[in-house]
């Protein structure tokens, strides 16, 4: 929870620094029972799963004590609405008997770690996680545990080894699970190579684990400018994140998109560090979770916020995880309105005389505003009114007069496209089911064979033939060691990672795992190859036919 929750109010500085455990010792039985049960119904609620859900996310970790209280309202999470909006929940063992790091968050009882110092704090932890393991081993929204969050401080590593290879044998063997469970290493030694301290190569026998960092720029970093925390805070993240070649996948387990105190206060500085960090997750053998913080302006209640607003807009952030659908637009054909299904006003373009310059905001939505007539064509959004088309430019929605090559006026929906390569060569699909290249003069564009027309869906980030049915495959979801990776047409499953294409308008390219591209080298031959923008076999470009579902 964070310093703004009111669970905190009346409690003096002193003791809620200390945590949930002796804030609830302050309060007392009866009135702390009573303050958290309030607390758990409110400040985490269904809508904030959903939204969640909404954004194109798909887990939510959970931090829990030793001294768990409210298990109901952690099975209303687990059984009821992650289930409904396909969310998967992994607890986190944030507090542990004695403190495994002394820090607020573990809430403990005396100053300072002592989690290692006695064998019953070990015990009671290993029973703890045993405990949930049980608890929800039937349960399909349980992902796993994370067995022990920001171990610092104290703590012995040789104690917290002993106890991951124990807890791990517990679950297996004694409960029976196969869920996830996550190791975290000493707070400093968070890299490779350390020998025991970074367990690089622990329990290389163990299945079904993760590995998890905390990669902030927050701490430590104060003394650094803003340039330097990115290309040596956040660059330093990466390089070690790209290193690791330990035993189990990397779990990126909280970070958040801020600096020390005052830095990265502006918008132009928060857009190069949310691009600098997303850019630092591979696309292989790293699953970034987060810190998503309830109460901190924005994130949960619809207001504006500036990271929200810089990230949905990031291209390397949807390069790694697609387009960001918190907010649907529907098109009336017949009203030719664009109207927000989460907020229901309509866009609206008008010419603001204070500054000189056409603007487009949310407005009440009425059939006969001129101001809320659009065409939508060729990738742009046309103002029927002042001819002009929806632009964006940092980070601001204006009108601009209308230029087709323009990437700052492509917008998307579901759409049916042909994939013209130069020299008036279309991509298409031949009898054998390979990709082939078909010569189509300009003029014939009307004439729309279904081998040679293509559906793109951004939300799903498919790409299907007209003629099969069948989905764009790559042969493989990881990088090669070295070479090219192969494609086909397969059977469209939703959701297959191997299915899954960005469409790079700018440089019109067909991109794959973040830095492949869809290369037709010549007639009938065609594979996935390193991204090179001086490369005509990769330049791809999208003709757009119609909006299908518009």
């Amino acid at each position: 929870m964070t310093w703004d929750s009111p669970i905190w109010s009346g409690v003096p500085a002193n003791v809620s620094g200390q945590g949930e455990y002796q804030t609830m010792m302050y309060r007392g039985a009866e009135a702390g029972q009573a303050a958290f049960d309030v607390h758990r119904r409110t400040w985490i609620t269904e809508g904030h799963i959903q939204h969640i859900a909404a954004s194109g996310l798909n887990l939510v970790r959970v931090p829990v004590g030793y001294w768990i209280q409210g298990c109901n309202y952690l099975d209303t999470l687990v059984r009821e609405w992650a289930v409904q909006h396909n969310v998967a929940v992994l607890i986190s063992i944030h507090g542990a008997p004695g403190s495994q790091n002394g820090a607020d968050h573990s809430a403990p009882a005396t100053p300072g770690a002592h989690w290692s110092d006695s064998d019953e704090n070990v015990a009671a932890t290993r029973r703890l996680v045993t405990f949930l393991a049980a608890r929800y081993l039937h349960d399909d929204a349980f992902l796993g545990i994370s067995l022990l969050n920001e171990p610092a401080g104290a703590t012995d590593v040789n104690v917290l080894t002993q106890y991951y290879d124990n807890v791990y044998n517990d679950v297996r063997s004694g409960v029976g699970s196969d869920c996830i469970l996550v190791t975290a290493p000493l707070l400093w030694c968070q890299n490779s190579g350390s020998g025991v301290c970074s367990m690089d190569k622990f329990g290389p026998d163990m299945t079904n684990v993760w590995h998890d960092w905390h990669p902030y720029v927050v701490w430590g970093y104060d003394a650094m400018t803003e340039d330097q925390i990115i290309t040596q805070g956040v660059g330093g993240w990466a390089t070690a994140i790209r290193q690791w070649n330990g035993s189990h996948p990397l779990f990126l387990g909280e970070w958040c998109f801020t600096g020390p105190g005052g830095k990265f206060s502006t918008e132009a500085s928060t857009k190069a560090l949310v691009h600098a960090m997303v850019d630092m997750w591979p696309s292989q053998d790293v699953s970034p979770a987060g810190l998503a913080l309830r109460g901190v302006t924005g994130y949960f209640t619809g207001d504006p916020s500036r990271v929200n607003k810089v990230l949905v807009q990031d291209a390397m952030w949807m390069m790694q995880f697609g387009v960001t659908v918190m907010e649907r637009w529907m098109y009336n054909r017949r009203t030719l309105q664009l109207r927000s299904t989460r907020f229901g006003d309509c866009l609206d373009g008008y010419f603001d005389t204070s500054r000189q310059v056409y603007r487009v905001h949310m407005w009440s939505c009425a059939a006969s505003n001129v101001n809320q007539k659009w065409k939508l064509e060729r990738h742009q959004i046309v103002h029927v009114s002042f001819l002009l088309c929806l632009s964006v430019a940092a980070l601001e929605m204006t009108l601009q007069r209308c230029d087709a090559t323009d990437a700052a006026q492509v917008w998307t929906t579901k759409e049916r496209v042909m994939l013209a390569l130069p020299m008036r060569q279309r991509v298409g699909v031949g009898a054998q089911g390979q990709l082939v290249q078909a010569f189509m003069p300009d003029d014939n564009l009307m004439w729309q064979p279904p081998a040679l027309t293509w559906l793109v869906d951004y939300e799903a980030q498919s790409i299907s033939n007209a003629a099969t049915g069948q989905c764009l495959e790559a042969a493989s979801s990881k990088p090669p060691a070295s070479g090219n990776i192969s494609v086909s047409m397969q059977p469209c499953e939703r959701g297959r990672a191997t299915q899954k294409w960005i469409v790079d308008h700018l440089h019109q390219h067909l991109v794959f795992l973040d830095r492949f591209c869809l290369a037709m080298a010549a007639a009938s031959s065609s594979q996935l190859m390193v991204c090179d923008p001086t490369d005509p076999g990769q330049r791809i470009r999208l003709e757009w036919l119609e909006y299908p579902e518009v």
